[in-house]
């Protein structure tokens, strides 16, 4: 860390905090691999920042991982995960066990362990998880109509038909008894 000025440190955890923000959001167009290299570079900044970091950017990182605890599904990975955690969700749990080494000097340790069990237990509610499984299925199938539909060519050109969006359900509500 004494090659780079505090500043430039800065910028890195700025263009990360942002780069979290555009990718951990409700099945996320990002790839998974996209988003695993993006927890792998927080966490290799958190590792080389270690001994020079403040509380405000321990609580920064644990925001990054709990943002993509909660966003763990995108929209490729979705699909083949149907029971289990996802992979993000998985990568999160081994940064939480490597995490206490870790832990910078100034931060305290059960201040900070706290935080991680309150990320744990948000991670231990599949139930937040399925409705976005539900609709990324959905999604995965209107895109292989439209890949088969315009030959392969740029999502959502070509395919035409669609049926005017909504026709589901046809206009009525609460129907079933």
């Amino acid at each position: 860390s004494s090659l780079l000025k505090p500043w430039m440190w800065r910028l890195l955890l700025q263009s990360i905090d942002k780069s979290v923000q555009a990718l951990a959001i409700p099945l996320s167009p990002a790839p998974v691999q996209s988003r695993l290299d993006l927890l792998t570079t927080a966490a290799a900044a958190l590792a080389v920042l270690h001994s020079d970091l403040e509380i405000q950017d321990f609580k920064l990182f644990l925001k990054w991982i709990d943002k993509f605890a909660r966003f763990p599904l995108g929209m490729d990975d979705s699909v083949l995960q149907h029971s289990g955690q996802s992979p993000v969700q998985k990568y999160v749990g081994q940064l939480l066990v490597a995490l206490h080494p870790l832990l910078p000097q100034k931060v305290d340790e059960k201040e900070a362990m706290t935080e991680v069990l309150v990320l744990l237990c948000g991670m231990l509610v599949p139930f937040k998880v399925l409705p976005y499984r539900r609709i990324a299925v959905h999604i995965a199938q209107a895109r292989t109509v439209l890949r088969k539909g315009s030959g392969g060519s740029s999502i959502g050109g070509g395919g035409g038909g669609g049926g005017g969006g909504g026709s589901r359900g046809g206009g009525r509500r609460g129907g079933r008894t």
